[in-house]
């Protein structure tokens, strides 16, 4: 990615925040669309991130690729401003496809990169908001809810008009390959389902019937 563009031509290559918050904003747009072009290129931006940003020692990452020009030294970006912070969102992004693909490596570093921000987390909490909101996720669970069938996009729609923070929504209206949605196909009905680390309630055809499920009792 680069990070500016004017009169035909783009220039500087992007920080952290740019590849972050536009894998993010991807993540966002397959959950409203089920395109999974999307996700993918979510995960190449993220994986690219891992290759170029990521420092092993701390388990962060830097602000400036290793790939770009040399500096003195290179910044780490945890505090959120305006705007969450470039680690705080790549940690989210981090969660959201280790719950997309079932993938363990993406879910440790996430889940590491909160640890590492724990005591900043509780003495300034108005700082890391990003930071807080992923702390939930992971102490309360969020719910995968999976939409399999023809009227898959008007019902995902239907339940994304409520506040739903919780919820990680994935589906399609035939077969895909994401873990979560294997085998959850069935012929000629659109069914709902709502997990919780992989494990699902019963199915249910009816919107109002997957919001009680996600508002009623936990697994």
């Amino acid at each position: 990615l680069l990070r500016s563009y004017k009169d035909g031509k783009a220039s500087v290559d992007a920080f952290l925040d740019d590849y972050a918050l536009l894998a993010a904003a991807y993540v966002k747009l397959y959950q409203v669309t089920f395109n999974q072009h999307w996700l993918v290129l979510a995960k190449k931006i993220t994986d690219y991130s891992i290759v170029h940003f990521y420092d092993p020692a701390s388990g962060m990452f830097y602000f400036t690729s290793a790939a770009a020009a040399k500096l003195a030294v290179r910044k780490t970006e945890i505090q959120d401003h305006v705007i969450p912070s470039s680690n705080a969102t790549i940690a989210t992004v981090l969660y959201s496809l280790a719950t997309f693909y079932s993938d363990s490596s993406y879910f440790n570093k996430s889940t590491r990169m909160l640890k590492a921000m724990a005591t900043k987390m509780q003495e300034q909490p108005a700082y890391f908001a990003q930071w807080c909101q992923l702390s939930g996720w992971l102490a309360q669970g969020t719910f995968e809810v999976a939409i399999m069938g023809e009227d898959a996009l008007s019902k995902n729609l239907a339940l994304q008009k409520q506040y739903l923070p919780f919820c990680l929504f994935m589906g399609a209206t035939a077969e895909e390959n994401l873990p979560l949605l294997h085998d959850k196909l069935q012929p000629n009905k659109t069914m709902i389902y709502v997990c919780t680390n992989a494990t699902c309630k019963l199915p249910v055809e009816s919107v109002a019937r997957a919001l009680e499920q996600i508002k009623g009792p936990r697994l």
